[in-house]
């Protein structure tokens, strides 16, 4: 028989076995991807004037990708670097405002690392690598960007401060987006940038049943990788928004149908399903953008019924068979 002492050095090591095999993988046990942001911000802003340029080269060497624009050989764009750093009361009061709200990123850092390693685990082409943050100031729709070739994922992180820029009127934003500029949002716009990249689409004009399959694929992808991510985020509504929709939904998808809206590929009549907005113009007191919750129903079921791949329904372009698959029918 093993001795006392013997038995709880064995105890022991199982103890720190369990603990680093914890300590290794995120929630659900899975590998979780240990990802960090290179703060390009604190490049232009901190780094000595005469260092600025060679500082500014090996940023763009060692994080290289099309979605960041830095020439420091040349002399037009460093004059507007120092311009911009030195001399531009909004930026140095943008950056003031980052600095003071995203100082500290590592609770991003370790939910989209989580976020991800659950993308990469269900289609392992879905992969990113370099992460980056600037201050740009270039508006809501650009506040992420996402490339799959380079890997990339690169947040306009003073997009999610605009709120807190009322003394310039916002830069001109509608309130219905500046409620969105909030770093409640920040992990789940990364996500959705980046499944974004993975999601076919037909060739030619989408039709809004096009559309509608497209958005569900990018909430279905993002309610699995973001499971504890409350419904209104994931779909940016708010809770009125997201109790109208899931109280007419049968009353949206009977208007598509008697309206016989599902395979129009004119924009100009289906954009007010699509965009942002305050609200879909057709429905009093509605929500917007419901093609993404009716599609996110669709992909759901569908998914449910077929039990295909997520790869297989990335690269699905097929939006009637995906319909007709689903058995979709809102009560």
């Amino acid at each position: 028989m093993q001795s006392k002492s013997m038995q709880k050095v064995l105890i022991a090591i199982c103890i720190g076995l369990s603990l680093m095999a914890a300590v290794a993988c995120g929630r659900g046990g899975h590998q979780r991807q240990s990802i960090h942001f290179a703060r390009l911000e604190r490049i232009m802003f901190d780094t000595p004037e005469a260092e600025l340029s060679q500082a500014l080269s090996d940023f763009n060497r060692e994080h290289a990708t099309p979605l960041l624009h830095i020439y420091p050989d040349d002399d037009r764009f460093m004059s507007f670097v120092y311009e911009f750093r030195n001399n531009d009361s909004v930026a140095r009061c943008l950056d003031e405002a980052v600095r003071r709200s995203f100082g500290n990123l590592e609770w991003l850092e370790l939910e989209l690392g989580d976020a991800l390693s659950k993308l990469h685990e269900m289609d392992e082409d879905i992969s990113f690598v370099n992460f980056v943050t600037y201050i740009g100031n270039e508006g809501y729709a650009n506040r992420v960007k996402a490339d799959r070739d380079s890997k990339s994922l690169v947040v306009v992180i003073d997009q999610y401060v605009v709120s807190q820029m009322q003394r310039f009127g916002y830069f001109g934003d509608p309130l219905y987006l500046i409620r969105l500029c909030d770093s409640a949002h920040l992990v789940s716009d990364c996500v959705e940038e980046a499944v974004r990249q993975f999601v076919a689409t037909p060739n030619g004009d989408q039709t809004l049943l096009d559309y509608m399959v497209a958005e569900g694929k990018v909430q279905y992808l993002m309610e699995q990788a973001l499971p504890d991510t409350p419904d209104s985020i994931r779909l940016r509504y708010t809770d009125r928004q997201l109790h109208w929709m899931q109280q007419n939904e049968v009353n949206v998808w009977g208007y598509f149908i008697q309206n016989q809206l599902l395979y129009v590929s004119d924009y100009s009549q289906i954009h007010n399903f699509v965009d942002d907005a305050p609200k879909t113009n057709v429905f009093v007191n509605s929500a917007p953008r419901t093609v993404s919750y009716i599609g996110w129903h669709i992909v759901r079921q569908y998914m449910k019924n077929y039990k295909c791949s997520v790869k297989e329904l990335l690269e699905n372009t097929d939006s009637q068979r995906i319909l007709v698959d689903s058995g979709y029918r809102p009560d």
